[in-house]
């Protein structure tokens, strides 16, 4: 799969990127049940990070003591823990 085909990948804290299965949804968007299982549990997302991309995370990383995400918090320019998922805005609804 080329780079300008990936709508959504994540990164996992080791700094392996893994591309997102097709999505789901009939409108060709993510399913929340894929957001989820990317990031490791309820999505929240990083704001204002990438024009064009959403970046979701684990809303409770910090709590389940994940372990910190150094690409991911170049990325988001701040710290990050377990999964990122990014993906293109049009994928997230």
């Amino acid at each position: 799969m080329t780079e300008s085909k990936l709508k959504g990948w994540y990164i996992t804290p080791d700094g392996e990127r893994v591309a997102m299965p097709d999505p789901a949804n009939e409108d060709g968007t993510y399913s929340l049940a894929q957001m989820q299982e990317a990031v490791g549990g309820m999505i929240q997302e990083v704001v204002g990070v990438l024009p064009g991309k959403v970046v979701l995370v684990d809303e409770e990383g910090l709590l389940k003591g994940l372990p910190l995400n150094p690409a991911a918090s170049v990325i988001c320019r701040q710290g990050i823990v377990g999964n990122a998922l990014i993906m293109n805005e049009d994928m997230w609804s």
